[in-house]
């Protein structure tokens, strides 16, 4: 089959090693690149990508999940990278309140339930230069 009837399928790297079942697929929305120059990201419909469904999981985008737009803005949304601090949030005011709990090493590794828990002195780090230096501490009690 020809290239008009949309079973043209290149795998060429100039092409970005991309396949394409249709050519309606490619207006529709269902074009599937998987390219890095691409973002290495699927789309199955055109308004997915509008109403927040796009899921790319490429690192240049983040490697984060969206499913909805008004996820993002009611804080579900919930990236999963490094450079994001690879947090989650399930709604807005558990960052207010406190009941963010980063798991990045940058953020510290710590987890907050409550904010008072910080001001009263539950807030419990897990960072490793933390413990290390309690370590050293223990070590030189036990040399004296």
């Amino acid at each position: 089959m020809t290239k008009e009837e949309g079973t043209w399928r290149p795998t060429s790297k100039a092409f970005g090693g991309f396949r394409v079942r249709h050519i309606e697929d490619q207006e529709e929305g269902t074009w599937r690149p998987k390219s890095k120059a691409c973002g290495g990201f699927r789309v199955r419909y055109i308004e997915d990508q509008e109403e927040g469904t796009l899921r790319p999981k490429s690192k240049a985008c983040g490697g984060f999940r969206v499913r909805h737009i008004e996820d993002q803005e009611e804080g579900t949304w919930r990236p999963k990278s490094k450079a994001f601090g690879g947090f989650r949030v399930r709604h807005i005011e558990d960052q207010e309140e406190g009941t963010l709990r980063p798991k990045s090493k940058a953020c510290g590794g710590f987890r907050v339930r409550h904010i008072e828990d910080q001001q009263e002195g539950t807030w419990r780090p897990k960072k490793k230069a933390f413990w290390k230096q309690k370590r050293k501490e223990h070590a030189g009690k036990r040399i004296k």
